[in-house]
């Protein structure tokens, strides 16, 4: 089996998927969570990827407590 690995360890990169990552969150949930991604591994082995993301969120305490609410907790 072939395999390949994507490990994003660069500033730059991480900064750019962590922007992307709370832009999709706002599209799909409307909720601003600031993203900090710390690392991203995707290891691809055939016709499956496992990703593995080491990351640090921050949004705002209404927001928070609106989500809970949605959740029913």
């Amino acid at each position: 089996m072939d395999e390949m690995k994507i490990k994003l360890s660069s500033g730059l990169m991480k900064g750019l998927v962590s922007k992307i990552l709370s832009k999709i969150i706002f599209k799909q949930t409307g909720y601003h969570i600031d993203i900090q991604l710390n690392e991203i591994v995707i290891k691809m082995d055939g016709d499956k990827a496992n990703i593995h993301a080491d990351l640090d969120g921050t949004m705002d305490k209404e927001e928070v407590v609106l989500l809970a609410k949605s959740l029913d907790f």
